[in-house]
């Protein structure tokens, strides 16, 4: 896009893939950036945009999309990030970050950038360990979001009912916490407790 695009038809004919978000904005999703008839704008974008396809070059060659939301600026800067890390990583750590959902966020980058910067790390031969630890994290908090979300919903009927006692309410409480924090992903032991839950629930 050049500066000359400021009105929505010219964005939209020279948009590779326009897409409409499910908030209304309308979004070019090979370089996720929004359209806005700000020429000025335009001009800052057109040369971040720029600068974060080359930087997403070797994403691409493994089958990786443009990472999505954020600013001109902010992704040029995760493309960067990203490029740096994807650089240091096995060829199939690499395919696992370029398929995991959280990771396809520019904000994931930018807000998680010390958790894998070689110059927070320490070195490049780390990269590999750091970000299998990262992805086993995403995993965990993928797999325990059902139960944290039953018992956000559980604490909260506890909540509209205060001055009243539930003994086993409070136990159930304590026992998902205890679960949540040992990271286990073990089917059979989230199914008790989500059912344990969802009973706590219904008797408030």
């Amino acid at each position: 896009m050049t500066a000359t695009i400021t009105n929505f038809k010219d964005w939209y004919d020279n948009a590779d893939i326009p897409t409409r978000g499910e908030d209304g904005v309308w979004y070019d999703l090979e370089d996720g950036i929004a359209f806005s008839p700000d020429t000025k704008e335009k001009r800052v974008r057109s040369s971040a945009v720029l600068k974060a396809a080359e930087a997403r070059k070797f994403a691409k060659s493994l089958g990786g999309n443009a990472l999505a939301g954020g600013s001109a600026k902010q992704k040029k800067w995760a493309e960067e990030l990203r490029r740096s890390a994807l650089n240091s990583l096995s060829p199939q750590l690499a395919e696992r970050v370029l398929a995991t959902k959280q990771m396809q966020s520019t904000l994931w980058w930018i807000e998680n950038r010390e958790n894998f910067d070689i110059r927070f790390v320490g070195c490049a031969n780390t990269t590999d360990i750091h970000f299998e630890r990262i992805l086993k994290d995403i995993e965990v908090h993928n797999f325990q979001k059902p139960l944290r979300e039953l018992l956000s919903a559980l604490e909260n009927a506890v909540r509209r009912n205060l001055g009243r006692t539930f003994v086993t309410t409070d136990k159930a409480i304590q026992d998902c916490n205890i679960l949540l924090k040992s990271r286990s992903t073990d089917r059979n032991a989230f199914a008790a407790m989500a059912d344990r839950a969802i009973a706590e629930i219904e008797k408030l």
